[in-house]
């Protein structure tokens, strides 16, 4: 008992030295290494050499020092084998001073058994305490899923509250803003005049034109069509016909005819926009055109959102003539490529002649004026007969496009006004002129005149440097009125008469030129037929490229 007088051991070594009475024997297999290392150096110091003592001590103070460390992460893997060498060199060496070499060396063998078949266990122990901390992981992933799912309630409630207060408005620059609710008459007064227009205009037995379906199919693909034609609303009968065909929910569908009301309607006041004469209605309004291509990028903005529930439809709905002079003032992607309801033309409504005189009236009865009007029309039909290349139209539209003015240049028989008047199919009739004199230009109405057509500008048969003349006097004025976006002009002339004007003046009005090459006769032979006899060949007529 001196060892516990001097403090050297605790109240749980002294009990497993000397057990209280009934808690059985002592059992030296339940000691801890401090315990065991104590009584050794303490009991036996005498029997015990020096270098055996430091050795026992040394043990123990390694196991101390990790008994001391939070966790085996914290020691380097030199630290480690260093100990683990240092540890196995003084067992070994206790060994051989207990019972001779031949214990020591079963002794290090047995070390290094343990070592090896240790790694099983070590697997195990691994396996043992991933499964305990994936169970722990799934309990705690289970309270937050609970948590997650109630949060999500509120959450749900707490948007549907704010979607029924709340209204999204998309600005010019695509930014999306919410602003809260408020009574708003303007969208209930556009949605009471969607209906009285459906109800008004649309004809119960309306049988719709081949362009319904491609209006249909565009609003299933892009939610957004543009609509137009000529004449008395065939293209708003056909609009208004798929409309009712798509079962929209009345109560959601509203119509625009001042487009700052654009700013009233949201997604989720709207499954359907409708745009009626946004461009103007019986004549190109610029101010309303002006506050239409305001809008494009917003209307652009909400078709082409991701989220289903934030899409509706928008269908735009104009007269083609109001839309071709709207483009010369405004440029944009979504008035590019309209769907253009043509009326069919029959014996009995020969509807190119109708809509050309409908705008011969709007412009008074002069008869000079008229003769031209109803000249140009038959002029452009007679050539509408022949075939253009593609190819030199595409160019000659690139070119006309960007400069609004074009020459047409080439040899007798390329194609100059048969290519000239192929650009003009864009144009409603009665909207363009065919002029081959100087005098014709009087004829001119800006507003109803989008293009003119100047034929043989040097003359058709001869040199007529008079009449050319009097074209160059009359160049700046018609340039102004191009520059101020009222006319687009298209000259034809053969390449020898324009190098002989261009020497004699530099207008800019014949800088863009467009040269046709010349082309070329193949003869084809062909079989005798039952009234002729001997060989008969046609001509073809090709462009070189």
């Amino acid at each position: 008992m001196k060892l516990k007088s001097k403090k050297l051991l605790t109240q749980d070594q002294t009990n497993m030295l000397i057990p209280p009475q009934g808690q059985g024997q002592t059992n030296i297999k339940k000691w801890d290494l401090t315990l065991l290392s104590l009584m050794l150096t303490e009991m036996f110091k005498q029997q015990l050499q020096l270098t055996e003592v430091t050795n026992i001590n040394v043990i123990r103070r390694i196991r101390n020092n990790l008994q001391h460390i939070s966790g085996t992460c914290q020691i380097t893997e030199t630290e480690f084998v260093n100990m683990y060498q240092q540890l196995q060199s003084i067992i070994v060496q206790l060994a051989l001073s207990a019972k001779g070499q031949g214990y020591a060396d079963k002794i290090k063998q047995d070390i290094e058994t343990a070592a090896n078949s240790a790694l099983v266990d070590l697997g195990d122990v691994l396996r043992q305490w991933y499964m305990a901390e994936i169970s722990k992981l799934k309990d705690e992933i289970e309270q937050l899923k609970d948590k997650i799912d109630e949060i999500q309630e509120d959450t749900t409630e707490t948007r549907k509250t704010l979607k029924k207060t709340t209204v999204k408005r998309t600005r010019s620059g695509g930014k999306i803003t919410k602003r809260f609710k408020t009574v708003d008459h303007i969208l209930e007064n556009m949605r009471g005049s969607f209906w009285s227009l459906i109800k008004n205009e649309l004809e119960s037995d309306f049988q719709s034109p081949p362009e319904a379906t491609r209006i249909t199919s565009e609003l299933e693909e892009h939610h957004l069509v543009v609509v137009s034609g000529y004449g008395k609303g065939l293209y708003l009968q056909t609009a208004l016909s798929v409309i009712d065909s798509r079962d929209y929910d009345e109560d959601r569908c509203v119509l625009v005819s001042t487009p700052p009301d654009w700013r009233h309607i949201g997604a989720e006041d709207a499954d359907l926009v409708v745009f009626l004469h946004p461009f103007g209605k019986n004549q190109f309004d610029d101010d309303k055109a002006k506050s239409m291509n305001a809008v494009l990028d917003s209307i652009k903005s909400s078709v082409s959102v991701n989220d289903e529930d934030e899409l509706f439809d928008v269908i735009i709905i104009t007269d083609q003539s109001i839309l071709d002079e709207c483009k010369k003032h405004f440029s944009h992607d979504l008035i590019e490529n309209p769907i253009i309801v043509y009326k069919p033309t029959t014996e009995d409504t020969p509807v190119d002649l109708v809509e050309g005189e409908s705008a011969m009236y709007q412009v008074g009865t002069d008869p000079h004026y008229r003769n031209l009007l109803v000249q140009s029309i038959a002029y452009c039909k007679h050539h509408k007969m022949q075939l253009v290349d593609n190819n030199l139209k595409e160019d000659a539209l690139v070119l006309f496009r960007s400069k609004k003015v074009i020459v047409i240049s080439g040899p007798r028989g390329s194609g100059k006004t048969t290519l000239a008047l192929s650009l003009l199919s864009s144009y409603q009739e009665g909207h363009y002129l065919i002029l081959t004199e100087p005098g014709d230009l009087r004829c001119i109405r800006f507003g109803v005149t989008c293009v003119v057509v100047i034929e043989d500008l040097g003359g058709k048969y001869t040199s007529e440097m008079a009449v050319v003349q009097k074209w160059l006097r009359k160049f700046d004025m018609l340039y102004s009125a191009v520059k101020d976006g009222k006319l687009n002009i298209i000259i034809t002339c053969v390449p020898d008469k324009l190098s002989g004007i261009a020497k004699k003046s530099k207008h800019p009005i014949l800088e863009a030129v467009l040269t046709l090459p010349k082309r070329r006769v193949v003869k084809i032979k062909q079989e005798p037929s039952s009234d002729a006899y001997g060989e008969k060949c046609a001509e073809i007529t090709f462009s070189k490229r």
